[in-house]
């Protein structure tokens, strides 16, 4: 008897102590327990907030501050000078070579008409920079070309032998992209004067084999894509893609007969170093 009403008495006392807790956990989710019982684990999973650990939170502050640190120690561009000088591997083309010469020779269709060279040539400069905007005096250097048509013209017996320089001054003009910290795109607009010369000697047919010097100018033009990657407090190295069109090539020759014209362009890539002064 004593035993059966101890029993009765925990039995009281566990159901009023547990079950408002069971009550209260379904009633928090909702009043029509248990009919969405089912759905209680994806409540929990989606009412959970998601883990944050002490090491996250101090190795993302560290990473922000390290990289504050980095911008910090570089040296401002803006209102201040900088030189660069780069190197370029360009395809080289003079093409839509056309006869413009006197007769005899004025008839004929030329047996060449376009020079196509990979070359290595080199550029230096002097810029500065204005909030976003880059301006640049840039030098742009590049090796001799040979342009040796035998014979010159179909159906003549002229050979010509010539060599072609090119030199050029741009003023050009860069719009940085600044919402990259360590890797910053550019576009860019070139022009300036060109300076073009040829040294040609004709022989064979009406040729005299005496060689004759001709130079000219000429404006220039192009368009840049490229990058900077800063290092260092002063120095940034960029790459960039670049098409500039360099105005005309003549040819002359000693008997005042001979004159060929065509067109100057260059495409290719450039690699180079900045550093503020």
């Amino acid at each position: 008897m004593l035993t059966r009403m101890l029993f009765k008495v925990t039995l009281l006392l566990s159901s009023l102590c547990f079950a408002p807790v069971v009550i209260a956990a379904f009633s928090t989710y909702s009043a029509d327990w248990p009919d969405d019982a089912a759905v209680v684990d994806e409540k929990i999973t989606t009412l959970a907030p998601p883990p944050t650990t002490v090491d996250s939170v101090v190795a993302q502050a560290l990473g922000q501050e390290a990289e504050a640190e980095v911008i910090a120690q570089r040296e401002t561009e803006n209102d201040r000078l900088y030189v660069k000088f780069g190197l370029n591997r360009s395809l080289i083309e003079i093409r839509h070579i056309r006869n413009k010469s006197y007769l005899p020779l004025a008839n004929y269709p030329t047996n060449s008409y376009s020079i196509k060279k990979n070359e290595v040539s080199w550029e230096c400069g002097l810029g500065t920079r204005v909030n976003n905007t880059r301006f640049e005096a840039e030098y742009l250097h590049h090796r001799k070309l040979n342009y040796n048509p035998a014979p010159v013209f179909i159906g003549r017996a002229e050979t010509l032998t010539s060599e072609v320089v090119n030199r050029a001054l741009l003023v050009n003009a860069y719009w940085d992209f600044n919402n990259v910290v360590y890797f910053k795109p550019y576009v860019g607009v070139l022009t300036g004067v060109v300076w073009n010369k040829t040294r040609s000697s004709m022989r064979g047919g009406v040729g005299t084999g005496t060689a004759r010097t001709n130079a000219n100018y000429g404006l220039a033009w192009g368009l840049t894509l490229g990058a900077r990657m800063p290092f260092w407090s002063k120095w940034s190295a960029y790459f960039a893609y670049r098409y500039t069109a360099q105005s005309k090539m003549l040819w002359k020759d000693s008997t005042q007969i001979l004159k060929l014209e065509g067109q100057y362009l260059f495409t290719g890539f450039c690699l180079g170093l900045n550093y503020i002064l």
